[in-house]
């Protein structure tokens, strides 16, 4: 999910100058292309919502059920998320 997190300076950029020729000629497209990759990765998970998964929270681990060993496997992340609400 580095696309995402990537363009946000390209909105960063806007919001402080509002230029609107860069935004139309360079960051809307690339924003746009970043929105649609991520509307083609995200899958539903089981009560309906939109999700990022697999994915990885490297800043938690969970117990497997069963095993109890350590994972980092999990789905949305706030890692994968955070970004999508400026793009």
């Amino acid at each position: 999910m580095g696309g995402p997190w990537m363009t946000l300076p390209l909105r960063e950029h806007y919001v402080f100058h509002k230029d609107k020729k860069h935004l139309e000629n360079v960051a809307y497209p690339l924003m746009k292309g970043s929105a649609e990759f991520v509307l083609d990765f995200l899958v539903e998970d089981n009560k309906g919502r939109l999700v990022t998964a697999p994915s990885y929270s490297p800043e938690n681990s969970f117990k497997m059920p069963g095993t109890g060993k350590a994972a980092r496997l999990t789905y949305a992340p706030t890692m994968d998320t955070y970004p999508f609400h400026f793009i």
